[in-house]
């Protein structure tokens, strides 16, 4: 058996003793530099408290001026006195009022014209003029002075009634038919032919009058616009048209509509934008099958939520006229009013459009904390993943948005506020889907093992043999000699 010299001894211990060195002093710091994960900072106190405060430093102060005849000068503080007493019966979950004012307020204001000899009582708000309510007094209210009452009534149960009942739901799914919000759409019109006859459109004349109401939303959000015409959109096999002989027309059931238009045979599935579109088509059937009347439908159209609408054209010409045209434009805006989830009433698109940015801000604050919210709970559940600066910085930017959105409401700065408000729920989506974030979600603990193994395994197991060689070799050296 040979026998080991101290000196080898001595040579493999300072090997060993090196090797254990380096690895501690440059092996496990190179390691943690290489495997570490940036954690960032995020204002998870912030994020809460802004939760648990957003119902109560929004604020909403809708100023509303109500021209009276001079001999009914008292009538508007008696009006808020009973308007105040209605909205306090209602449980709405956040601040929300409407102020009266004397006199006749501006172009952009809320006008209230009290008319003191209407034969009954009614309320008209136009269409075409911009925030003008009209409310007809009789006989009958004046002379029992209930003037103020009336006033008080005809807003809260007419011009803004739906916007209380959006407001008290606000935080509830929107409904099946409504777009998921954007701050930025497109809309497509199409004229698609079911048959092989030639067709056209003055599309250039009609499309003005639709580009109105996208105006007119444009405090909502940002909408584009285009149009095309396609031919031999063929009808599915699916679709069975009854004829009626009465009518001497083919029917389509309602519950038919949902597989009425065939997508990828019409080429209306390509979207090639990088936002929502929606798509309206006038449809004109092939002669065969004309005309196709929808069952219960006076416009003769459908809607097709979360996608667009389209209405039924039965017509022989080759050239769509503006008088052709007009009627469908007409549908298609309030096609597109339900699609954003614009309210039914009043008839004014004004007013209208007034009361879905208002909820809609609201609702964006929302979304933008819950979406914060998510973003810490998912940071606490898994606390390998990384949190870059960027997202930090992202979630800092959505709560400064979210703050100014919620001033912008107090000062009644309606689309300034949408605008923020939508701004921060674009960045608080950016932080939560941040990709490196997402990259590292799905790298369980196991797939580190499997990494791992194979490199340390081999090392370890060389060290250890050496560890043991060592000892005993430690050992047999330290034994006195026998003569």
């Amino acid at each position: 058996m040979s026998v080991v010299s101290g000196d080898d001894v001595a040579i493999r211990r300072r090997i060993f003793n090196s090797i254990l060195l380096l690895c501690a002093f440059v092996g496990l710091p190179l390691w943690y530099a290489t495997t570490s994960v940036h954690r960032a900072e995020l204002p998870t106190a912030q994020i809460y408290s802004l939760s648990s405060q957003l119902r109560s430093f929004v604020s909403y102060e809708i100023p509303v001026y109500v021209t009276v005849p001079a001999t009914a000068s008292g009538v508007v503080a008696e009006a808020q006195q009973r308007l105040d007493a209605l909205l306090g019966s209602f449980d709405l979950p956040i601040s929300w009022h409407i102020v009266l004012k004397p006199g006749a307020g501006g172009a952009r204001d809320y006008k209230v014209e009290l008319v003191m000899d209407g034969e009954s009582d009614k309320i008209y708000v136009s269409p075409f003029e911009d925030r003008k309510i009209r409310l007809y007094a009789s006989p009958t209210v004046i002379s029992n002075n209930r003037v103020a009452d009336l006033i008080a009534r005809a807003l809260v149960q007419d011009v803004f009634a739906d916007e209380i009942q959006m407001f008290a739901r606000y935080d509830r799914p929107a409904s099946a038919i409504k777009m998921p919000y954007s701050p930025r759409y497109h809309v497509t019109l199409s004229l698609l032919q079911g048959g092989t006859d030639p067709i056209a459109w003055d599309i250039e004349q009609a499309a003005p009058l639709f580009e109105n109401y996208l105006r007119s939303l444009s405090p909502y959000a940002n909408f584009t616009l285009d149009s095309q015409v396609q031919h031999y959109g063929k009808l599915s096999d699916n679709i069975a048209l009854r004829y009626d002989g009465d009518k001497k027309a083919f029917l389509l059931k309602e519950a038919d509509t949902s597989t009425f238009i065939d997508y990828s045979e019409w080429g209306l599935d390509q979207n090639t934008q990088s936002v929502p579109v929606i798509n309206f088509v006038a449809y004109v059937p092939a002669s065969a099958v004309r005309p196709i009347l929808i069952e219960n439908s006076a416009s003769n159209s459908f809607i097709v939520p979360q996608w667009g609408g389209a209405a039924i054209l039965n017509t022989d010409k080759q050239v769509l006229e503006y008088g052709d045209l007009l009627p469908v434009m007409e549908i298609f805006a309030s096609q597109l009013f339900q699609l954003v989830g614009a309210p039914s009433t009043p008839k004014s698109p004004a007013i209208r459009t007034d009361i879905l940015t208002r909820v809609q801000s609201l609702q964006n604050m929302h979304k933008s904390i819950d979406n914060l919210i998510s973003l810490c709970k998912l940071c606490q559940q898994l606390p390998n993943i990384s949190v870059p600066d960027s997202t930090r910085e992202q979630v800092e930017r959505a709560i400064e948005r979210i703050m100014e959105a919620a001033a912008a409401v107090k000062n009644g700065r309606w689309g300034l506020a949408s605008s923020l408000a939508a701004e921060a729920y674009v960045l608080s989506d950016k932080a939560f889907f941040q990709k490196d974030m997402v990259q590292q979600m799905y790298f369980p603990e196991e797939h580190k093992m499997a990494v791992y193994t194979p490199l340390l395994g081999p090392f370890a197991t060389i060290m250890l043999l050496g560890l043991i060689r060592l000892v005993n070799e430690q050992r047999g050296s330290a034994k006195p000699k026998q003569a």
